[in-house]
């Protein structure tokens, strides 16, 4: 996956406590090191330099002391975490954590869904803008990720990331040995054609052949495709699949329940549109709908 450091985002909330749980099995499998940061949030309403000229040094210094003392609480109760390095920032929550993984040569950014405020759905701000911001890959933790990953689901368009994604959903499914489960959304031309009763039988047997051809062709693309990972594919034994549905997003969703997986990995673009540029990426609209944990994998051209 990468031998870069591992960054975490730490808020003190249960749902970081997954996070970092996650970025240490993360880092141990990869024996790389973890960088842990928490942002103090000075900004509210003004701006960073007024920010900046309304605190007095000493009161930056107390902010400062106070947030590593509650690391030090944080990481007492969970066991490996005494050496991990742990910073201090004052910026927005969001870009500061970007900046802090960017400044370590990050690959991988860490991150909670939410914090303390569990909104109705989806996922909070800070997880957002990682997603929308972050040069490097993206974990976004459930705060129910107690454990290892049981079911990995790469999702696969057939993009430029999409052998990215495949190479990160081979990994993790590899340091957990978890299931792993290939899919391809697929918005078939006869999506929405529930029957062919209006069909007289010759046309009928025709649509059907045709049909069973593409799904044969797109199957084996599918196949081809992964055979990137060979040598890992052929001990996690994946299970390759043609979801049908019209909408990527909503596929997406729908196939995670499906198999009940609790990692999904997706590229940040893929086939992107004008429309997906303007409402958000597929990436951004599955995280706001899926129940699971989801690694979300940068442009091949972002990490260059």
């Amino acid at each position: 996956m990468t031998s870069k450091p591992i960054a975490v985002g730490i808020d003190f909330s249960h749902g970081c406590r997954a996070a970092l749980l996650e970025a240490m099995r993360m880092a141990a499998f990869r024996q790389v090191p973890v960088h842990a940061v928490h942002v103090i949030d000075t900004l509210l309403s003004v701006d960073l330099a007024q920010a900046a000229a309304a605190f007095s040094p000493d009161l930056h210094r107390e902010l400062i002391d106070g947030a590593h003392a509650q690391w030090r609480r944080f990481r007492d109760g969970i066991p490996g975490a005494l050496d991990i390095s742990f910073d201090v920032r004052l910026d927005h929550r969001g870009t500061g954590v970007v900046s802090f993984a960017r400044d370590h040569g990050a690959g991988v950014l860490v991150i909670g869904a939410f914090g303390d405020k569990r909104p109705n759905v989806g996922f909070g701000t800070v997880a957002t803008t990682c997603v929308r911001h972050a040069a490097m890959d993206v974990l976004v933790v459930r705060d129910t990720q107690a454990s290892s990953f049981r079911c990995v689901a790469a999702c696969i368009d057939f993009s430029p990331s999409s052998r990215a994604v495949m190479e990160r959903a081979v990994s993790m499914a590899s340091q957990d040995n978890a299931a792993l489960h290939v899919v391809h959304v697929w918005d078939a031309m006869w999506a929405g054609l529930s029957t062919t009763s209006g069909m007289d039988g010759e046309t009928a047997a025709t649509f059907q052949l045709i049909r069973e051809q593409l799904r044969e062709a797109a199957q084996q693309r599918l196949v081809d495709f992964s055979q990137s990972e060979k040598a890992a594919l052929e001990y996690l034994k994946p299970k390759f699949h043609l979801h049908e549905q019209s909408g990527h997003r909503s596929g997406i969703v729908s196939f995670a329940q499906t198999v009940g997986a609790d990692l999904l990995v997706l590229g940040r673009r893929g086939r992107s549109s004008v429309r997906d540029l303007l409402l958000g990426s597929t990436a951004e609209k599955a995280l706001r709908e899926t129940e699971c944990s989801t690694l979300v994998v940068a442009n091949p051209e972002s990490v260059k």
